[in-house]
């Protein structure tokens, strides 16, 4: 086992961990890691931490999960936190025995044994939830346990003032004790496959102990491991956590710490192995290491590590152990894999034709290199001597070598190379070529601007001239024969028969712009470098996986710079040579559900946290936008893993969210739903367990039964009070036009008639005559004639009745009676004298003065203003 064997991924305070120092660490059965540090308890899903920093004692010493609560022991009592109401919970509340929260103090291990869980306290004392043990008489009634671990459902071991004994918890005996012969007190114990690993730290040597089959403990002398802390195993290997050492590893006696590997620090609080085998190690104001068997998945070559010499490895070629690479200022690398041992060859100290190499192929025995703009060069590995075909105005950066045998040179034309003479015949100029691809007959140039060349390979005749204008940077051509092209600034597409273009997008995983160069492993799995990563394409489902900073990888890789040799593959970056496991890179499906934490409300403070059962809410109407928040347990690559969402109720169709994990359903109307929740694994298959949520969207008061009937009722009264009210203001109305009529008659116009003559001779006539006026006054134009027809009388004796009752023409009372009513609106309204002229029927406003001064003695203006002054 190398340094690089356990390679680690560093989590802190800058990634929300609470505090650095972690002392203790678990996992729970839905897959959360929790780990317990000086300032808090956290949760980790792999994307985020959730702090809980509100216990009395923020000091995490221990924890234990069980399905229903995380116990959690803190260094000065125990606590718990339910997974239903994710919160903390004292056991004052739960029917557990007083020795359990009474003086208990620090709780330094907490374990389970069968279904029971048992404690210990800083007293010495095995404490469980219903009993404490310890206070039974025995023979070792006295003794002070320093440190407990479970051995199975049956046994737990523990360590006592007096030695190490397997002890029956449940009915409180010692099954089998072997006596101390030192006075060292342990700092922790760990059991696995039948060995107990006893920690003493203070520079003593960690010991080591055999449990029979018949549970008698059997020193291992041969076993002696140097002075730790704390105990844990990884891949069947036995890890010590030692205080300033680092990692002390019993598979191969190797010792990983911050010199010869990227442990985060030297000092060790902590190690945990997950259900998925993955290692996690706290340390002391160092934070969280995690290390993953899939990050053996590839290797980088670098400047650091001594296999380059320049970081931009701008080609590559391997050929049996020895590594080629070429560089862009820094000549040749020749990399011996075996030996360890780099060599460099530069226009400095060899007769190579340039130091900017940025491409090479292998020809025969010898590597063909071109120089940008110094030509080709020939290196022999035998000799270690170079050949150089100078070529003049140059402009090269792509060699390959058809099947055929023919080696195409590539740059500002598309050339040819006989390797005879050392000459280049130009087939197309000034096209900018940037690589080339080819199929059983045919060649297939690509440009940057002026699209894809056709050629046939033996005679070098132009077929076809396709996709003119696009700027391809990279072609390729898989073992089906599918054409992949990556068009600059978008993406990666694929070519038809038909030279249409299909393109994968983010809605496909592939969320990179430009593609430089692209290989096929022994899968039939394509893998694109880009500038955004390195991407793996599954061909059955067509699924992309994004492998990039997460995986330790450089997220800009160089054009046409990578190289197959059998299942390993190698990509040049701006930061050296990434190598390529491809036969080891398998992903276990996840099996762990998406967990919904809470939900939250767009313009709402409110927040509901959901149960970890019986997942359904009920919200009232004014809370029908909520936010679902959700978690899920991924620790290698989240932000790979993709989610969708259905809402049955609402259309039942499933939306896609990508890594998002929340879910926002704005101003749903009530009634009953169901939301579900899928995700795509890392090899893009969907995993088949869904979670779900019911929603109820309670009905406001008005639309339930009841506010119905309530509606309906007040809505009735309404419809009653309106006509009631509507009746009552027409009468008023009538009234007040009645009454209007009799003032018009009574101080508007001389009477020679007294009115109760009129009354009771012509009531009905003059009731007709003066509700024609009212209706008509605005209209300029009302004539007598008009006045006649609606009175039902002829003109001669509408002439002559009203004569003989006002004195008046019929013409003179139609202008009486709008005079009377100007005079009124002068007073009560705000009209200006135009607007009130033909409001009551003047077509001309200097008629209206004229008669108005002969009626009143004045104008308009100064009636207005004379009458306006005696108003309240």
């Amino acid at each position: 086992m190398s340094a690089k064997d356990l390679s680690f991924r560093h989590y802190d305070v800058t990634d929300g961990l609470s505090e650095n120092t972690v002392n203790c660490i678990s996992q729970d059965h839905r897959g959360f890691m929790w780990f317990g540090t000086n300032n808090g308890l956290n949760r980790f899903d792999g994307t985020s931490f959730k702090v809980y920093n509100f216990l009395s004692d923020n000091v995490i010493k221990s924890l234990y999960p069980d399905k229903e609560r995380l116990w959690i022991g803190t260094g000065k009592a125990l606590y718990f936190l339910d997974f239903n109401t994710d919160s903390i919970i004292s056991p004052k509340i739960l029917p557990f025995n007083d020795l359990c929260y009474n003086d208990t103090g620090a709780i330094i291990d907490i374990v389970k044994c069968g279904d029971r869980i048992f404690l210990l306290d800083a007293a010495g004392r095995i404490l469980s939830p219903d009993t404490c043990i310890m206070k039974h008489p025995s023979i070792l009634s006295s003794q002070h346990w320093h440190t407990i671990a479970s051995l199975n459902d049956r046994y737990i071991l523990g360590i006592s003032t007096e030695g190490m004994s397997v002890i029956n918890p449940t009915e409180a005996t010692i099954v089998s004790h072997m006596s101390k012969t030192h006075t060292d007190i342990p700092m922790d114990l760990f059991y696995a496959d039948s060995m107990a690993v006893v920690t003493y730290g203070n520079d003593k040597r960690t010991e080591c102990f055999m449990i029979t089959s018949d549970y008698r403990i059997k020193p291992t002398y041969e076993m002696l491991y140097p002075a730790a802390d704390i105990a844990g195993s990884h891949n069947n290997s036995i890890l010590l956590g030692t205080n300033g050492q680092g990692i002390y590893s019993t598979y191969g006696t190797k010792c990983f710490n911050t010199a010869n590997s990227n442990l985060s620090g030297n000092v060790v609080t902590s190690i945990f192995t997950d259900r998925d085998g993955n290692l996690w190690v706290g340390t002391y104001r160092d934070g969280i290491n995690f290390h993953s068997p899939v990050f053996r998945w590839f290797d980088r070559y670098t400047i650091d590590n001594g296999v380059l010499s320049h970081k931009l490895a701008t080609a590559i070629m391997k050929d049996g152990p020895i590594l080629y690479i070429g560089t862009d200022g820094g000549g040749l690398d020749i990399y011996n894999i075996e030996k360890r041992r780099l060599t460099n060859l530069n226009t400095g100290n060899s007769d190579i034709i340039g130091d900017d190499i940025l491409s090479m192929i292998q020809d025969g025995g010898d590597i063909l290199m071109i120089s940008y703009t110094k030509g080709i060069s020939r290196f022999s590995p035998l000799t270690g001597k170079f050949v150089n075909y100078p070529l003049k105005n140059a402009l090269l950066w792509c060699l390959s070598k058809d099947p055929d045998g023919k080696i195409w040179a590539l740059g500002k034309d598309i050339s040819v190379f006989d390797q005879a003479t050392g000459a280049i015949k130009a087939l197309e100029h000034d096209v900018t070529a940037s690589c080339i691809g080819f199929s059983k007959q045919e060649a297939w140039v690509a440009t940057s601007g002026h699209g894809i060349y056709v050629y046939h390979r033996r005679s070098f005749k132009q077929l076809r001239h396709i996709l003119q204008g696009q700027d391809i940077r990279t072609f390729f051509i898989d073992s089906h024969g599918n054409k992949w092209i990556g068009i600059k600034n978008r993406g990666l597409s694929i070519l038809s028969d038909l030279d249409s273009i299909m393109t994968f997008g983010p809605d496909n995983g592939f969320t990179a712009s430009n593609v430089v160069s692209i290989q096929e492993d022994t899968r039939c799995f394509l893998w694109i470098a880009t500038d955004n990563g390195l991407f793996r394409y599954n061909p059955t489902n067509r699924h992309f996986r994004r492998f990039g900073e997460y995986d330790g990888l450089p997220a800009t890789f160089l054009s046409n710079s990578s190289h197959k040799t059998d299942s390993i593959l190698y990509f040049g970056s701006n930061q050296g040579v990434v190598k390529v496991n491809s036969s080891y890179i398998n992903f276990n499906n996840i099996s762990t559900p998406v967990v919904i934490d809470k939900i939250s409300f767009s313009g709402s403070d409110t927040t509901i946290v959901l149960p970890d059962s019986n997942m359904s809410v009920e919200l009232p109407s004014n809370l029908n936008s909520p936010i679902l928040h959700f978690s899920h347990p991924a620790f290698i690559s989240p932000e790979n893993i993709r989610y969708d969402y259905t809402l049955e109720g609402y259309g039942n169709q499933w939306h896609k969210i990508g890594p998002d994990h929340k879910i926002s359903l704005p101003n749903l109307p009530y009634g009953n739903y169901t939301l579900r929740i899928r995700f795509r694994d890392s090899n893009g298959n969907y995993n088949k367990n869904i979670s779900s949520v019911s929603i109820y969207i309670v009905p406001p008061w008005w639309r339930s039964r009841w506010g119905v009937t309530m509606c309906a009722i007040l809505l009735s009264l309404a419809i009653y009070l309106l006509y009631r009210t509507s009746l009552h203001f027409k009468n008023i109305k009538k009234k007040a036009r009645e009454e209007e009529r009799k003032n018009a008659f009574e101080h508007a116009i001389e009477i020679k008639t007294p009115i109760t003559d009129i009354v009771s001779t012509d009531k009905k006539l003059m009731d007709r005559v003066l509700d024609a006026i009212d209706r008509n006054l605005s209209n300029a134009g009302y004539s007598v004639d008009e006045l006649s027809m609606e009175a039902g009388i002829s003109r001669t004796n509408l002439f002559k009745k009203i004569q003989s009752l006002t004195g008046m023409t019929p013409a003179a009372l139609i202008r009486s009676i709008r005079l009377k009513k100007a005079s009124r609106l002068l007073i009560e309204s705000k009209l200006n004298i135009s607007e009130i002229s033909d409001a009551v029927g003047f077509g001309n406003i200097k008629y209206f003065n004229k008669y108005f001064k002969e009626e009143y003695g004045m104008t308009p203006s100064r009636y207005r203003a004379e009458h306006c002054q005696d108003i309240p």
